[in-house]
């Protein structure tokens, strides 16, 4: 049975399907005019050019910049006063609420210890 299928397959490509006697001729396409002259495009003012001398003058004056409060990359600074036991998160708890911004007093303070904090001493410390 495999064997039936197999040959009428090589016979349909060996010796092609008959034609079909049914199908109606195909039509030749009509012929494609061509246009003599291409469509004329929009037609637009003619645009006046200012001459040179009539342009407007260039502001040449700078309005003045406004100093700035604080140099670039620190932050405005306030102080606070060590009390007896504070720590940098201490500071921080009683200031902010919480001890998560301990390590900008630290960094606002480079030459300070934060284990030898004196009472009285005046650190740095940022704006809230």
């Amino acid at each position: 049975m495999r064997y039936i299928w197999i040959l009428s397959i090589a016979a349909a490509f060996l010796f092609g399907c008959p034609p079909q006697q049914n199908q109606p001729q195909a039509q030749p396409h009509p012929p494609i005019k061509k246009a003599d002259a291409p469509a004329p495009g929009p037609s637009y003012p003619p645009v006046a050019s200012q001459p040179a001398d009539q342009s407007p003058p260039l502001r040449t004056e700078l309005s003045p910049i406004p100093p700035a409060t604080q140099p670039a990359g620190q932050q405005a600074k306030r102080t606070y006063t060590v009390e007896k036991d504070d720590t940098f998160y201490s500071i921080s708890r009683k200031l902010f609420g919480s001890d998560r911004r301990a390590k900008e007093i630290q960094a606002m303070n480079p030459g300070v210890d934060p284990t030898k904090l004196k009472i009285g001493q005046t650190i740095n410390v940022p704006q809230p």
